[in-house]
C-alpha cells in the first residue's frame, strides 16, 4: 500500500510523509481516516494545545499501541493517544479571614478543564488530610485555637495538581 494522508472526512490534515496538510482547527476528538493504496503507512505526531502527544492506538482506550510505521492489514481507524498537561486550578478562603474567638470556614474550590476534576482536598498545616471531595466545592470548619495555615490541593485525572494556602486566626480568649 501507499499512504496517502490522514483525513478529516474530505480535507487533509496530515500528508504522507507526517507533515500538517492543514492547520488544525479542532477543539474536540476526531477520527482521523488514513486513506493509502499501497505500502506502509507512516504515522504523523501531531499537537494538540495542553497535551501531550503519547502514540497511537488501534483502540480508543489506548490499548493496541503501534509504534513508527505501520502496515496495515485492513481499513483500520487509529486513535492518537493524549495525556493531559495542564494543571487544575483553585481557590481557598478563610471566612472570617481576620482574628476571632469562633470556628473560622475554610472553603475550597477546584476545577479542571482538561481530563477534569479528581479530587479536591483541604489539607493542615503538617499536612494531614482534614476533608475531602470529589466535587468542585469543599469546606472545613476549624475549631482550633491560634494560626493555622491550611492548603487545597487539587488533582485532575490526569494526576496533575495545583495547591493554593490561606491562614486563619483564632483567639478563644
Amino acid at each position: 500500500y501507499i499512504f496517502n494522508g490522514y483525513y478529516l472526512g474530505d480535507t487533509k490534515y496530515y500528508n504522507s510523509d507526517g507533515t500538517s496538510a492543514k492547520k488544525w482547527d479542532k477543539t474536540t476528538n476526531e477520527t482521523l481516516t488514513a486513506k493509502w493504496t499501497s505500502s506502509a503507512v507512516k504515522t504523523p505526531i501531531p499537537t494538540r494545545t495542553g497535551y501531550h502527544y503519547m502514540g497511537w492506538s488501534t483502540s480508543k482506550s489506548g490499548t493496541g499501541e503501534i509504534a513508527g510505521d505501520y502496515t496495515p492489514t485492513q481499513d483500520i481507524t487509529l486513535y492518537a493517544i493524549w495525556q493531559d498537561n495542564i494543571k487544575p486550578s483553585g481557590t481557598i478562603v478563610a471566612n472570617p479571614s481576620n482574628w476571632t474567638n469562633g470556628n473560622v470556614i475554610i472553603t475550597a474550590t477546584g476545577e479542571d478543564n482538561g481530563s477534569g476534576l479528581k479530587k479536591l482536598e483541604i489539607l493542615n498545616e503538617k499536612g494531614t488530610v482534614v476533608a475531602s471531595t470529589i466535587n468542585k466545592t469543599l469546606s472545613y470548619t476549624d475549631t482550633s485555637e491560634g494560626i493555622e495555615q491550611y492548603t487545597a490541593r487539587i488533582t485532575d485525572n490526569a494526576g496533575n495538581q495545583y495547591t493554593v494556602s490561606t491562614t486563619d486566626y483564632i483567639d478563644r480568649v
